[in-house]
């Protein structure tokens, strides 16, 4: 047997000593010694239909159910004994008191003719005290009065309403004051208690329904509390706002709406049961009214059962169903559910007894008590199913919780993993790239002076040019990687500073105009040794390919939109060249950097000279 079963079987032990007190709650105390509380069921009973006594009495012995004595209708009753304080009580030395445990509908008191007390209005709209005891103090007169006196209770109800007058108490204050004391608590206060909880349990459960709109049960759960909370305040109410009929309809369909909406509630939160059935005790529950408006008053509680029998058979069924289906499942949910579903039907069936005549009417209504209990153990449960879900959810976070750990010392391995074959990767392209820059710059630059000293026959002007271009090659290299020097306007005056002692050896003078460019015009490693590679390679064909004697740098920008393009002139007062005519190693080199930067390079010869422009763009903005 598993935690949950285990609660189930404390769940219905609660459940069977809860009706157990139930049973003793519904009887009366016990009576003090005869000495001094004296139980009255002997009466003389006159019957009249209206406030006026007239006919004949005849001998009653209490409890009176008034529809056992229908055959004439009447309204109004008055129950007659005689009795002897001072014999029949000789040891009460304290007041008096006459207890009415269960009156219907409402009753006053009197002694020799004068009344002593009553619990309202005995005519129309007569008070309604059929949920209530009643309890009168007797005076002083009446109580030192010698001889015997004379007892009457006048009852008053409707024709067609279930008259009803319980065994009488007569004795000592202090003891029929402790045995009302406890009647109205069960009666009144407690069911007071309960409705108003109900109600506050009700409000709950809306709440949980506007947060789980699919678990439509949490609003029909809800629906039957507020349903049961409204149904319990007629217990106490004494004096009605309308017409006795229409207020008896009125609690005749809450009552019926209360069993349907507890209905609804077991099929959704179960499954079980017809959802067509839904339908038809909606159908039923929107007739009713009419049905009972149209019924004569004196068949309206029979009209009334007939619709609630129909519920209680339904009810029965889905009961079973539920039973089954907690053998089939052995689900702590599924077996509070039909433990307390078989608890309200049961209480409900006692109740519809009650209505329809079968048992006594001093039986107390134990629906007021059975319903909060059913509400309890629904309670318990759908508590019970919360915690679960926490559970669940506490499980699942811990699962996802040590899969995001795996995961991350997964991810942490694959990113080093990755690490070192960027690393790797990043080495290979920095290795091919300086082999590539070793190949296209002064390597060349020294297989050629190599060459030319292993021929043996060299011209050392070549070869001191050769050895300086290399010098020029390598520096701009190492240049390039500076990570201080990635501004255009910074690099430039960096080549300016390698190539301007050549060009000075080769009397060739040197105009440079190179301001104002922004500083956020930068460029990475790559692309700044490419840019500086282009210069010196045009450098180096100047000094080479043309008799000029002055060289003007100049650069500038042009800004768009988006972003700023730079233009860097070079404009020599030599022969120039045709790059069309010689296609060499270097301008080859010259054009595919400048692509490589997005960049265009155009060649023009001027009348004073040769011009080259070059156009790189791309550069944001901040």
């Amino acid at each position: 047997m598993d935690r949950f079963q285990l609660q189930g079987c404390k769940f219905g032990l609660m459940a069977g000593l809860y009706f157990i007190s139930l049973q003793g709650v519904a009887g009366e105390r016990p009576i003090e010694p005869a000495t001094k509380v004296l139980r009255l069921t002997q009466f003389e009973a006159l019957r009249s239909a209206d406030d006026s006594r007239v006919g004949a009495p005849s001998a009653i012995t209490l409890p009176d159910s008034w529809h056992e004595h229908q055959q004439t209708p009447f309204r109004h009753t008055w129950y007659r004994t005689s009795l002897d304080f001072k014999k029949d009580l000789p040891v009460v030395r304290h007041s008096f008191a006459v207890y009415i445990p269960r009156v219907s509908m409402n009753a006053s008191v009197s002694i020799n003719g004068r009344e002593i007390g009553n619990g309202g209005r005995l005519s129309e709209p007569i008070s309604r005290n059929h949920g209530r005891p009643l309890l009168f103090f007797v005076p002083a007169w009446a109580a030192e009065q010698s001889g015997p006196i004379y007892l009457t209770i006048h009852v008053a109800d409707n024709s067609w309403a279930f008259g009803y007058l319980g065994p009488v108490y007569v004795g000592d204050a202090a003891v029929l004051g402790s045995m009302y004391r406890a009647r109205d608590f069960w009666q009144v206060q407690l069911t007071t208690a309960l409705a108003l909880l109900m109600l506050i349990f009700s409000l709950t459960s809306f709440v949980l329904f506007t947060r789980r709109r699919k678990e439509t049960h949490y609003f029909w759960f809800g629906a039957a509390m507020l349903l049961f909370a409204v149904y319990t305040f007629n217990v106490f109410v004494t004096d009605i706002p309308v017409e006795r009929k229409i207020w008896e309809i009125y609690n005749q369909e809450v009552v019926f709406a209360f069993a349907v909406a507890v209905i609804v509630f077991i099929q959704r939160s179960t499954r079980q049961g017809w959802r067509r059935v839904e339908t038809l005790l909606g159908m039923l529950l929107l007739i009713q009214p009419g049905v009972l408006l149209i019924v004569d008053a004196s068949q309206l509680f029979a009209a009334a059962s007939v619709f609630n029998l129909i519920v209680i058979v339904y009810g029965l069924a889905l009961a079973v169903m539920v039973v089954i289906g907690y053998f089939k499942t052995a689900s702590f949910e599924s077996g509070v559910t039909a433990l307390s579903g078989v608890v309200l039907l049961a209480v409900a069936f006692h109740t519809w007894l009650v209505q329809v005549g079968v048992f006594d009417p001093e039986n107390l209504h134990i629906i007021h008590y059975g319903a909060p209990c059913f509400f309890l153990l629904i309670s318990l449960s759908l508590v019970s199913r919360f915690i679960q879900s926490l559970e669940h959810t506490e499980m699942l976070a811990s699962q996802l919780d040590t899969r995001v750990r795996t995961k991350e010392k997964e991810l942490a391995a694959s990113y080093a993993e990755l690490n070192v074959v960027n690393q790797q990767r990043t080495l290979a392209e920095e290795r091919e790239r300086i082999m590539r820059e070793v190949h296209d710059g002064f390597g060349g630059h020294l297989i050629n002076a190599l060459t030319m000293l292993e021929a043996g026959e060299f011209n050392r002007r070549e070869l001191v040019d050769y050895l300086k271009y290399s010098l020029l090659d390598l520096r701009v290299m190492i240049d390039s990687l500076d990570p201080h020097i990635h501004e255009i306007s910074v690099a430039l005056c960096v080549l300016r500073s390698r190539v301007e002692p050549m060009l000075r050896n080769r009397n060739i003078s040197l105009v440079w105009d190179v301001r104002d460019l922004p500083l956020e015009m930068r460029l990475n490693p790559n692309e700044t040794l490419s840019l500086l590679r282009v210069l010196q390679e045009l450098f180096t064909n100047i000094v080479k390919h043309s008799d000029a004697d002055q060289i003007r740098v100049r650069a500038k920008t042009h800004r768009t939109d988006t972003q700023s393009l730079l233009q860097i002139q070079f404009r020599e007062n030599g022969r120039g060249f045709d790059p069309d005519s010689r296609p060499g190693r270097g301008i080859g080199n010259v054009r595919k950097r400048i692509q490589d930067l997005q960049g265009e390079i155009t060649f023009k010869q001027q009348a004073d000279g040769f011009e080259t422009s070059i156009v790189i763009p791309g550069f944001s903005l901040n």
